[in-house]
């Protein structure tokens, strides 16, 4: 029964894909039918990995709408399978007629060079949680040190801007409007705001307000003010504007990742064919499931976490409506007309190992007992 229930799975899953491409065709406003897409690649096990899922979220949807599978039989070096995957993935799109029009990933250099050198109608842009990442990095560096490095390294007056700089930065990627200019130019103002010249600020900010009154030291050295310039003029948001001017995040593709941990463990290694199964799965699950709508929201107080005010959303139960199509297939596969909804291509000619199989620990033994 094993071929069988693969070959429905897939069905299943290049169904629920199709599905998706769809709805996210319908809801896209581009004149030119394009899709925009974000992509992360998932190893299977933390080291070494033997198998890589390379995944397309639609933008608008957040299903998938592409999904690619790599093992070391195809590319032996596991840091290789994101690029390779992602070639497969243009590759389906191509043979669906399917066009990209943005493609956001987690700042991967070869995804990007690829983009460059073979689909260069694609616009390539970066993750905002993985560019801001680098900013509280930055902000170590300049915030805090030895009494005998003070003014050279860094300075007292900037101890208490890590986290504002880093709220600045995602502020400006919102509000740049699509033009690396005015990223630049908001980026800059960072320093001006904790100086207390408000006159570059955005007509929206607090700071505009005559009652404002600062929440963190106000920057009076001439050291402070260029140990803080210059950390942000290092940071690859300020010298690469153009690849984070519409805001893109990629934290669905994440949460698609944990969704995968229920179906795959990494802590097992699977064989292939089962491997395919699960991950099958996964998608069915995913794809139903997201976006789905919050019965209620928590807030809880958290003391490492003292900033986080917008509460946690309480999402209602999973319905599993996938599972009842995924049986009666099943079913009318074993016990009614093969010819009704899903023919299971070449059942008899796929293999499966030995050692996959449980039955040996089942056979009778010689004891009594």
């Amino acid at each position: 029964m094993f071929p069988t229930f693969r070959q429905v799975v897939i069905s299943l899953r290049d169904k629920s894909i199709d599905d998706a491409l769809k709805e996210e065709k319908n809801k896209n406003s581009y004149s030119d039918d394009k899709l925009d897409i974000m992509t992360d690649a998932r190893h299977a096990c933390r080291k070494n990995s033997f198998h890589t899922d390379v995944t397309a979220l639609g933008n608008l949807t957040h299903k998938v709408v592409g999904y690619s599978h790599v093992t070391k039989n195809q590319e032996r070096s596991s840091q290789k399978h994101e690029t390779y995957g992602t070639e497969k993935l243009y590759e389906d799109f191509e043979r669906k007629g399917i066009k990209v029009k943005v493609h956001s990933h987690d700042r991967n250099a070869s995804v990007s060079k690829y983009l460059s050198q073979n689909q260069p109608d694609v616009i390539d842009f970066y993750d905002t949680w993985h560019g801001a990442k680098e900013v509280r990095r930055n902000m170590a560096k300049i915030t805090k040190g030895t009494r005998k490095n003070i003014g050279k390294t860094w300075h007292p007056e900037l101890r208490d801007k890590s986290a504002g700089v880093k709220t600045h930065v995602y502020w400006a990627m919102k509000n740049c409007n699509g033009n690396a200019a005015q990223l630049v130019l908001l980026l800059d103002s960072i320093v001006d705001h904790y100086k207390q010249d408000h006159r570059n600020g955005h007509q929206t900010s607090r700071c505009k307000n005559n009652d404002y009154v600062p929440s963190r030291d106000i920057i009076r050295d001439p050291t402070a003010e260029l140990l803080l310039r210059n950390s942000i003029k290092n940071l690859y948001i300020y010298k690469h504007p153009e690849k984070y001017t519409h805001c893109r995040d990629t934290h669905y593709i994440e949460s698609y990742h944990n969704t995968i941990l229920i179906h795959v463990d990494k802590r097992l290694h699977y064989h292939n064919l089962m491997y395919e199964i699960k991950l099958g799965l996964s998608i069915l699950d995913w794809n139903e499931h997201v976006d789905r709508p919050a019965s209620s929201v928590q807030h809880r107080v958290q003391h490492d976490h003292p900033r986080r005010q917008s509460g946690y959303r309480v999402l209602t139960p999973k319905l599993y409506t996938f599972t009842n199509e995924l049986w009666n297939n099943f079913v009318n596969l074993l016990y009614h007309d093969r010819n009704d909804q899903i023919e299971p291509d070449d059942v008899e000619n796929v293999q499966i190992d030995q050692n996959d199989t449980i039955g040996s620990e089942y056979e009778d033994s010689d004891d009594d007992e």
